[in-house]
């Protein structure tokens, strides 16, 4: 992986980790939600990469 992609997982972690729970004060069904979300955008642009 590159420096880039490194980035931006420690970005989404963080996001998912400190943003939505206690920034934003969304539950955990929700934050479940959006991390399927991302999960499936990435599979999908992997694909489309690929």
């Amino acid at each position: 992986m590159t420096k880039k992609v490194y980035a931006f997982m420690r970005l989404l972690e963080e996001y998912f980790t400190n943003y939505l729970p206690v920034c934003a004060g969304l539950s955990k069904n929700t934050i479940k939600s959006y991390k399927y979300t991302f999960k499936l955008l990435l599979q999908y642009i992997f694909k489309e990469k690929t």
